[in-house]
């Protein structure tokens, strides 16, 4: 199911769980055995922060996702330190003239996907996060990232989910 507006939504720092399936050209699910690396780069659309030190972060079978051997499935466990507020910026033009409108930042999850030697597959992935105002402000290293690029090797469905305590 792809993602909308409704389930890319997380609190400031709450948690939550992104799904994909990883399928090759020929809509086939990708086996573990022919994953070489996959890596995440998490970071802030507008100011190009990275957040959570997620910046080519090895993430296969590590740093909270799992690639299951042979179905494709691609887990992310999000962390609440992956849905930090960075800005004080209201990126997407909402909340400035009413207190009543939410004020969200966009982040970009960047899934970076080798396999079978020499294939590669770049997923991204846009969160918003929703900045609830009452949440202490996290401290996070940053550094920028110049540019993102897709391709489409691959086709990925995708879901997400969150929860908002």
């Amino acid at each position: 199911m792809p993602l909308n507006e409704d389930s890319r939504t997380f609190v400031e720092e709450s948690s939550g769980q992104y799904t994909a399936t990883f399928k090759d050209e020929s809509d086939t699910a990708v086996a573990l055995t022919s994953i070489d690396s996959i890596s995440l780069t998490l970071y802030d659309k507008y100011s190009g922060e990275i957040i959570n030190s997620r910046n080519a972060q090895d993430v296969l079978n590590t740093n909270n996702v799992t690639y299951h051997a042979t179905s494709g499935l691609l887990t992310w466990a999000i962390q609440q330190a992956d849905n930090i507020i960075v800005g004080l910026v209201d990126h997407l033009g909402i909340g400035h003239e009413n207190d009543d409108v939410d004020w969200l930042e966009e982040h970009i999850a960047l899934f970076d996907i080798v396999y079978n030697t020499d294939l590669r597959a770049i997923h991204e992935v846009k969160l918003l996060v929703k900045n609830i105002g009452i949440i202490e402000q996290s401290s996070s290293s940053s550094s920028s990232v110049s540019s993102s690029s897709s391709s489409s090797l691959s086709s990925v469905s995708s879901s997400s989910s969150s929860s908002q305590s």
